[in-house]
C-alpha cells in the first residue's frame, strides 16, 4: 500500500519511509524525499483503532464460544470492524506535523 505525502504529494511504500516515530496512538513518518513529518488525523487513527478492535474481539468471542446461533452475528461484526479499520487506513486524511528531528 502506498502513502502520499501532504505537502510533495509523491507517493511511497512502507519500505520507503526510513524514519517513524511512535507519538500515543499515531505513528509519524518523515517523507523521503521532502523531509517533513506527518500522519493520520487523530479522528481517523482513533477509527483505525476501533475497527481493529471491532474485527479483533468478536473473532476473538468466535473461537472461544464455538459453534452454535452467534457464529454468523459476530462474523458479520469482525468483518464490519476490519471494513472500518480498512476505510479509515485508504481514506484517511494525511496531515503535516511540526516536530524536530533530535539529532
Amino acid at each position: 500500500m502506498k502513502t502520499t505525502c501532504p505537502r510533495c504529494k509523491r507517493a511511497f511504500s512502507a519500505r520507503q519511509f526510513i524514519q517513524t516515530h511512535r507519538s500515543g496512538v499515531n505513528v509519524e513518518r518523515k517523507c523521503p524525499n521532502c523531509g517533513c513529518w506527518f500522519r493520520l488525523t487523530s479522528q481517523m487513527a482513533w477509527l483505525h483503532i476501533a475497527g481493529l478492535l471491532g474485527l479483533l474481539i468478536p473473532s476473538l468471542a468466535n473461537l472461544a464460544l464455538g459453534p452454535g446461533p452467534h457464529q454468523i452475528p459476530l462474523a458479520l461484526a469482525s468483518f464490519l470492524g476490519g471494513c472500518v479499520a480498512l476505510g479509515a487506513m485508504l481514506y484517511g486524511k494525511m496531515v503535516v506535523v511540526r516536530r524536530r528531528d533530535h539529532h
